[in-house]
């Protein structure tokens, strides 16, 4: 039996399982530990529901599409809107050499990624889907590649797992590396990390501002422009011959107002208002994505998945000990961020926030090293992984 739902009872629907992983990670210890996001939760759940549905009483549930994609757009509307050119000029040389760093890890996981898939006789496809789309990227940049990857059988259900599975590792490995280096190489917290509170205001973190309805009026109106202009851009460049995804126009068009807004104090997006709608958006997308989750398909591709996943985690603890560390100066504040990497290079930001938190609960703080990762992680990294798996699928096609 067939049930179709239309958007307004896919919306309610998503809502209902965001607020079920809500609840579960609230009483679960190690969805907390592990900063497992409440919509993918919820949305394993309902999934495993609807596997059982269809498994045993043959019922199938087709969720609606575009209300799907219409979030995903509006997700990446705000991701383009955060980049602020006149955040690199906060984070000094320390954060150019990161975001360099973190560009260049990028295209080692791709490559990973591909041979490694290439070796074992899979599509190519699918080990970009186990790179830098669902590790770097996470699970909105990996279910919206999925939707693209349509000559893959349960390419969504790949995304999520290869994003999921990498979330957890990052979460993992970042704390355990960070605190190897901090005893290998006898550091401690410098003199200058002491005073955080001092810091983060000196790097731009102030009070937050009041949330109102005109801010959050104004992140919106912007976003629809951008899905507007950047989906028009799409069809045009279409026409060129010239394919590329709608959500990367309409980051590139959000990169375009904010910096313009950004002209004058008058027209800037408050910060609150804007992680609101960037948050909203995203939840309900990774909802509804998780709520189509079809859990069967998975099995024949379970054992390329975990090779490929295991290699990225071995690659990226190397890397990160061997370059990130030694090229940020090799000392407790590149240690700390060591550990942002690995929560961001395997599974998201928030997860390499995460990280950052436990290595300074023991050691000290670290507010630099925190504000590094929130930029390059947060903002910048979306933008080149962005542009990084244009160049690897005009390659392999």
């Amino acid at each position: 039996m067939d049930i179709v739902l239309n958007q307004a009872q896919t919306l309610l629907l998503a809502m209902c399982v965001f607020f079920l992983g809500t609840f579960l990670h609230s009483v679960v210890y190690a969805f907390r530990k592990f900063n497992i996001p409440e919509p993918v939760i919820g949305g394993l759940v309902f999934a495993l529901v609807l596997t059982v549905l269809y498994q045993f009483f043959d019922i199938n549930l087709t969720l609606d599409n575009e209300i799907r994609d219409d979030l995903m757009l509006t997700f990446f509307a705000t991701v383009g809107m955060n980049a602020k050119f006149s955040l690199f000029k906060k984070g000094g040389s320390k954060l150019m050499i990161f975001f360099f760093v973190c560009v260049l890890y990028l295209f080692i996981q791709n490559l990973i990624g591909v041979s490694l898939s290439k070796l074992l006789g899979v599509d190519l496809h699918l080990g970009m889907l186990a790179s830098s789309i669902t590790l770097s990227g996470g699970h909105g940049t990996g279910a919206s590649y999925a939707t693209k990857f349509t000559h893959i059988d349960g390419a969504l259900e790949v995304a999520m797992a290869c994003a999921t599975m990498g979330l957890v590792l990052g979460g993992i490995i970042g704390g355990p590396v960070s605190e190897w280096l901090i005893s290998k190489h006898k550091l401690a917290p410098e003199d200058k990390v002491n005073n955080p509170d001092g810091a983060l205001k000196e790097h731009g973190f102030n009070e937050p501002e009041l949330v109102t309805t005109s801010s959050i009026l104004q992140v919106l109106l912007s976003s629809f422009a951008s899905i507007f202009l950047g989906t028009a851009l799409t069809k045009y460049l279409a026409s060129m011959g010239i394919d590329i995804p709608s959500f990367i126009s309409v980051l590139f068009i959000g990169i375009i107002i904010t910096n313009i807004f950004g002209l004058s104090k008058k027209l800037e997006f408050q910060q609150q208002s804007l992680d609101l709608v960037n948050m909203i958006s995203l939840s309900l997308f990774l909802s509804i994505a998780m709520m189509s989750l079809k859990l069967w398909q998975l099995l024949d591709m379970a054992i390329p998945l975990f090779v490929i996943i295991a290699v990225q985690t071995v690659s990226i603890i190397f890397y990160t000990i061997h370059v990130t560390f030694r090229l940020l100066g090799k000392d407790y504040q590149a240690a700390t961020i060591v550990s942002g990497h690995c929560g961001f290079g395997l599974g998201a930001t928030p997860t390499a926030l995460a990280n950052i938190e436990s290595v300074t609960n023991r050691y000290g703080p670290s507010p630099y090293g925190m504000f590094i990762v929130l930029i390059v992680g947060a903002f910048f990294i979306d933008i080149a992984n962005a542009a990084v798996i244009q160049i690897f699928l005009s390659f392999i096609g």
